[in-house]
């Protein structure tokens, strides 16, 4: 079925948030257009991984404080409230869409 990607395809992700890919698919595919329709869609989800941790770990970064406050039960903080900038939100909001999209890929749905 085009465009259905079931069971053959596996992510992980590692302990430094890093994805692999696992594209059974992809290996055993025999129409050439197809193989490289998955190819692109497995960059695509690579790439947006990429870009999606980068941004985030830059949030975690500047709000350290902050996250390491929270976490030991305290409630006033030494830093500004929690505010990201264009690229963070803009990460927030492609990891939506990305899970999103992920979950219609393994559902059949895209």
């Amino acid at each position: 079925m085009a465009g259905h990607v079931g069971p053959e395809w596996s992510v992980t992700i590692d302990r430094n948030g890093r994805s692999r890919w696992r594209g059974i698919r992809i290996k055993t595919c025999h129409d050439e257009e197809e193989r490289q329709r998955l190819t692109i869609l497995q960059d695509e989800f690579t790439l947006e991984m990429t870009m999606i941790r980068m941004n985030l770990e830059h949030l975690l970064k500047r709000y350290s404080d902050q996250l390491e406050a929270s976490s030991r039960g305290e409630q006033h903080f030494q830093s500004p409230i929690l505010t990201m900038d264009d690229a963070e939100a803009l990460a927030i909001d492609r990891a939506k869409r990305l899970y999103a999209r992920a979950y219609q890929l393994q559902t059949g749905w895209l």
